[in-house]
Formats: structure tokens, sequence, C-alpha cells
């Protein structure tokens, strides 16, 4: 008769042991760091969260408290990165930062389904609707590169609105597309550099090529993790088209429902009167209105200082970057290679929609764009090391990657892990695995509680 004093759950047993072995094991590699010939992944950690960077102050942080204030389920986090793109788009062309940085962004929301992501984006249309501000409200779907550009030509400075980005970008994305998605991809590369000078346009047998000055394009896109992952998961690390992205992955749980403080409908004079105002900011005259805006012609931005405080954090930042790169590679390298120029067009936005009529990039203006950049930068690098790939066998690599890492800290066995990684032979996945071990990205215990009486195996965990 079994003794009830010392009886004990199995599975403890097995996540007690695997603990001390992973312990043990991550010991053991920190004691050998510096051995020769390693090169170990630039570490990807923030201190910060997504959450405790939604009070950036001024028109940022005002626009999100309307927002979250109609919403069931609140979440600033979805607030911030649909609202940032936004402003980008009011303020575009007439205003930049530190080396001619303006304020387009690529915005990337993530979050689960029915978490709640539409409504920032419908918050924003009914402001657009109510401050008349269509003329920065660009399209929601974009058919090929001729109609981007007509629509930019148009309002050269517009905010691009897409659900489920995931679509749009596996169609371009894929190595496979055809020459006019190609050409699309190839545009929004171009688009994001050309910014403050002017976007060249292209030639066609039937058509000449246009110019359009300062194109300011900024994009939110909303998508689920998998959906946008398995889009760029046959993307190649070196085009730069992460890199210019900046990510929001939403990893906290959806928020408990509660009574809003404002109906969906309710956009209030104060928001209505402030968003106006940034889109009159910067502008000649009472003649110089948003509606006559054409990328035809140039326009002159005005310069938009930094203070010494926020001069020194931007340095700090920069030199911190470039003692990361040595150690980059791959994806890695081009999304360092913009986390400086993020964090400079995140400062210039909030602080002209915190002063319009005299702007100046504060210390903590640029504190807070850092660590956001820099908390962009981490989701990047840690999810693009598990999803996106150069070659076939690194496309094996990644998937036993993510396999592993979706076991989370239990671990899986060699045997479920097998089941897994099935498409795989023997051999091609008996070297990936080695290779995950050998290069520390893995961490591969001897599970000897097993079954009672069974033979030990082994357990994998993310390292």
């Amino acid at each position: 008769m079994s003794n009830p004093a010392i009886e004990f759950d199995l599975s403890d047993l097995i996540a007690s042991r695997a603990a001390d072995a992973i312990v043990a094991a991550r010991a053991a590699r920190a004691a050998n760091d510096n051995e020769e010939g390693q090169r170990p992944d630039v570490e990807c950690r923030s201190d910060s969260k997504l959450a405790d960077l939604t009070r950036p102050g001024g028109f940022v942080e005002e626009l999100i408290d309307w927002i979250v204030a109609s919403a069931e389920h609140p979440s600033r986090e979805l607030a911030l990165s649909a609202v940032l793109p936004f402003i980008g788009a009011l303020i575009g062309r007439r205003f930049s930062g530190y080396r001619d940085a303006r304020s387009n962004l690529y915005a990337i929301a993530l979050a689960p389904s029915g978490f709640g992501k539409d409504h920032a984006r419908q918050q924003i249309k009914r402001l657009t609707q109510s401050a008349g501000l269509h003329a920065f409200a660009g399209p929601a779907r974009i058919m090929s590169a001729s109609a981007l550009r007509n629509a930019l030509n148009d309002k050269p400075s517009m905010n691009c609105q897409i659900d489920e980005v995931g679509g749009l970008l596996r169609e371009i994305l894929d190595p496979r597309a055809g020459a006019h998605q190609a050409a699309l991809k190839g545009d929004l590369l171009e688009f994001f550099t050309s910014a403050s000078t002017f976007f060249d346009g292209a030639a066609y047998a039937q058509a000449r090529a246009v110019q359009i000055h300062a194109p300011n394009l900024s994009i939110y896109g909303t998508s689920t993790p998998d959906d946008f992952w398995n889009a760029v998961s046959t993307l190649s690390t070196r085009d730069g088209f992460i890199a210019r992205l900046l990510l929001f992955s939403i990893a906290e749980t959806k928020s408990a429902a509660v009574i809003p403080a404002l109906d969906v409908k309710d956009v209030t004079p104060r928001i209505r009167d402030a968003a106006r105002a940034l889109a009159m900011a910067g502008r000649a005259g009472p003649t110089d209105i948003p509606a006559s805006d054409t990328g035809s012609i140039p326009r002159e931005a005005r310069d938009v200082g930094m203070s010494e405080g926020a001069e020194r954090r931007r340095r700090d930042f920069k030199a911190d970057i470039e003692s990361r790169l040595p150690k980059a590679d791959g994806a890695d390298k081009t999304i360092l290679g913009r986390a400086v120029e993020h964090a400079v067009k995140l400062a210039l936005i909030v602080a002209v929609a915190t002063n319009p009529a005299d702007p100046e990039i504060t210390e903590q203006n640029m504190a807070w764009a850092v660590q956001l950049s820099w908390l962009s930068c981490c989701a990047l690098m840690r999810e693009a090391r598990l999803n996106v790939s150069d070659g076939t066998r690194e496309a094996a690599f990644n998937k036993a990657l993510r396999t592993i890492g979706d076991a989370g800290d239990a671990g899986i066995t060699a045997g479920r892990l097998t089941d897994k990684l099935r498409s795989l032979d023997k051999r091609q996945r008996t070297e990936i695995l080695d290779d995950l071990v050998e290069t520390r990205r893995v961490e591969r215990v001897r599970d000897d509680a097993g079954k009672r009486g069974g033979p030990s195996t082994w357990r994998y965990f993310l390292a």
C-alpha cells in the first residue's frame, strides 16, 4: 500500500531534474563563452515592456488615452502601434530630425485572433472622418506598384492601415512572386529610404517615370504572429525589408472586458482640434492646406533640433549598437543597422506632436524612443532567427528551433520531436539537432525519469 506522505507527481520530478540539468548546462556554457572560434548571437534582451512605453507624453499619449477609452478590451499597446504611423503621416514632409530623418514608419502589430486589433484602426478612421484628414488616409489594400505610386503622388504623406497584412507580405515576399509583386516590394524598400529626397519612379514602354518628392509613406499593419511569420519565412535576411519594420509584438493576455468611458463615435473636440493642428503645423500659411499637397512639388522640411541630453542618448545608443554589430550576422546585422534611425524617427514624431509650433527633441523623448526601437529590434531578431531562412537547410534548422521553442519550459522529448520533424530524414534530423546543441541554441538533457522502469531518453530545451 502506498504511503500518501511520500507520493509525488512524476511530472514534477521530470521538471525538477530537467531544470537542474539546464542550470548545470548553462553554467558550463557561460564558463566556456570565450572559447576560440565561438561567435555567440547578439543578445536580444530588453528590460522594457511594451506596456511601459505607452505614455510618451503629448498628443501621442492623449490619442492613446482617447482610443482605449472607447474599447471594451483596452490595449494601450495596440493603440500605440496605430497612433505612431498616423501622426507620422500628419506631420510628414514638413519636419525632419537628425540627419534629415523623416516621420515615415512601417509599423506591424502582432496579436492573437480575437484580441481586438481592429479597434484602434477603426478609431483612427473615425478621427480622420471627423477632422477632415482624408488627405492623409492611404489605401487599405495595395494591389500593385503603379497603384501605390499614383496614390502617393496624390497624397505624398499618407498612412495605409492594412488588416491581415500577412496576406500582402505573402504575395510580395514569395521568391516565386511575379514581376508586379516584386516591383511592389522594391518600391516599398525605396519609399522608406527616399522620404527626405525623392522617389525616381519607374519607366515603362507606355509611360514615363514620374518623380515623387519627399514621399512619406507610413504603414500600419496588423496580423496574428503565425500568419505574419509564415508570410516572411522564406524572405532573404539580407535584403533589408525586415529591418525597415517597427514590430509591436503583443504578448500579453487579452484584457478583461470593461464598460467603455466613451462611445466609439465620440470624437472629442480636443482630439479633433489637436489632430487638425498637427495637419497644419509647419505650413506656409492658410492657403497651404493638406488638400493641396502633391508629390510633384518639392517641400522644404523644418529641422527639429535636439537637446544636449537627447543627443547624448542618441550617441550612447549608436555606440551600443555598433558594439553589437561585430557579433551580428544575417538578419541581426540588417535589423541593428536600422535601430538608431527608428529611434530618431520615433523621437521626432513625439516631439512634434507635443509642441508642433516650436518642437524640440528632449532627452525624455529620445530615451523613450531608444527603448521602443530596441524592444522592436529584440523582437525582430529573436523571431527572425526562428522564422527567416536563406536556404532549404536553414529553413529545416529554423523549423527544429521553432518546434523546440513551442514546447516551452517543459521541453520536448526526442520521440515527440522526431514525430514533429518527420518531414526530415533521420540523417538530416540528427545533423540539425547536433548542430543546434553544438552551437548552444538548444540544450539536450538526459531525461532519466522517463516511464517507471523504462529506458532513459533525451529531452530538448530552447537555450
